[in-house]
């Protein structure tokens, strides 16, 4: 697809950068896990029946049931390997770290609450071994050395501010605002050129890497009504707002190549989606309770991807331009639920199906997306003003044969292997 007229540079750099946004986050599209403990063990039922500081961010609606304040810090751990073909090439560091917290309070006594939520909801980071497989392949129609990242991180942290109100017995709503901050950092390869001036001689710059960082903020609302149908029924239906983030930052080389400058801005701009979710919930008994959720998500913004390279426009102005990423709208759907076995103690469990956003033909193995399958179970404790609880998470994702990638480099097969652990402590006061 490139003519050979373009610079390496350019080839290497724009491809790159929509591999690095596009891909370099957690698998389906943008999303990090479910936060907190309740959460992940229940990921397919999560919005109508939770009944801790968690609600201030999965349904704020939820937290005027609470009757005093509380507080949750809930980390998430996070394996992911990711290989392609026979396994030579495949990613490093797999553990990966997600802070949350929560606080909830009441304001007036089972009228009106507040809650705040801090979450790390989209992103995650993922590295390459340089020194295997496809990175160091020399055919050049194959190989990524040059035209993938071989570094992705981004991190985005969501501050999340909540109200709720209980508009009568069997209905209350709440809403919050998302103050998101995130940062998108890439590192890259670059390749040794030669240049002859004639009657002056031959000059050559050695192989490279730059590393481009940028960050930004962005603004969203959110908001959930819960229904009780009966005194063991309810349905709940939350709304997250999309929002837009400007990254601005720079791009330095180690070395500056030819025709480069060593540094210059980097821009960009990822487009987040709206998320709806409807979920129903049923206390079976008095110590069972399952619930389902299904969820529409609106990745089909998330169409073209803006690239600027400031100073080095100049020098290859195709580093600048409008990329087709053309995501589609999906959805999830799941089933969850736990049960009071012992006193104090708590179990749960759940399952959640994922689509990929992601077409064949934007494919890119910064982090290789796929329909996913979550199991997950947790296990709580809670004795006087304390809290603690342990969840696990094995997704299994699809591999995924890809062979008409727009970028035929990234023709491959690919197979992910996530394992996902969260653990918490809350003191209710």
């Amino acid at each position: 697809m490139f003519r050979k007229d373009r610079s390496p540079f350019c080839n290497a750099w724009w491809v790159a950068t929509v591999a690095c946004i596009a891909q370099g986050i957690h698998g389906e599209g943008f999303r990090n896990p479910p936060p907190g403990t309740f959460s992940l063990a229940r990921a397919g039922g999560r919005i109508a029946q939770i009944d801790n500081a968690e609600a201030a961010y999965h349904n704020p609606a939820n937290v005027v049931d609470l009757k005093s304040p509380e507080i949750e810090v809930s980390p998430t751990f996070v394996y992911l390997k990711v290989k392609e073909g026979d396994g030579n090439t495949q990613t490093k560091d797999p553990f990966k770290y997600l802070p949350n917290a929560f606080f909830t309070t009441p304001l007036i006594e089972n009228k009106l609450s507040a809650g705040l939520a801090i979450t790390a909801p989209f992103g995650l980071s993922n590295e390459w071994d340089r020194n295997k497989g496809r990175f160091v392949d020399a055919n050049p129609a194959t190989s990524w050395r040059y035209n993938a990242p071989y570094f992705t991180e981004l991190m985005t942290i969501n501050a999340n501010p909540s109200i709720s109100w209980r508009i009568s017995d069997r209905v209350s709503v709440g809403a919050g605002l998302d103050l998101f901050w995130s940062q998108l950092t890439l590192k890259q390869l670059y390749p040794s050129l030669s240049m002859t001036i004639p009657g002056v001689g031959t000059f050559t710059s050695p192989e490279s890497s730059f590393k481009a960082q940028g960050d930004g903020v962005g603004l969203g609302a959110n908001a959930g009504v819960t229904f009780n149908l009966t005194e063991k029924q309810r349905v709940a239906m939350t709304y997250r707002s999309p929002f837009s983030i400007n990254y601005d930052g720079n791009l330095r080389f180690d070395e500056a190549p030819l025709g480069a400058t060593r540094e210059s801005d980097f821009n960009s701009k990822v487009r987040y989606p709206t998320i709806i979710s409807v979920g129903y919930g049923i206390d079976l008994t008095d110590t069972i309770r399952i619930e389902s959720d299904v969820e529409w998500v609106e990745f089909s913004r998330f169409h073209d991807l803006v690239v600027d390279a400031g100073a080095n426009n100049g020098n290859f102005p195709e580093a600048s331009r409008n990329i087709q990423e053309n995501w589609d709208d999906t959805f999830t759907a799941g089933i969850a639920g736990d049960w009071k076995f012992a006193e104090n103690w708590v179990a749960r469990a759940g399952y959640q199906f994922y689509e990929s956003p992601v077409p064949d033909e934007t494919f890119s193995p910064t982090i290789p997306d796929a329909n996913q399958h979550a199991f997950t179970v947790g296990l709580g404790y809670s004795t006087g003003h304390h809290r603690a609880e342990l969840s696990y998470g094995y997704i299994k994702y699809d591999n995924r044969n890809i062979t008409s990638d727009v970028v035929p480099n990234f023709n491959g097969d690919y197979r992910m292997d996530v394992h996902l652990f969260a653990v918490s402590y809350a003191y209710a006061f």
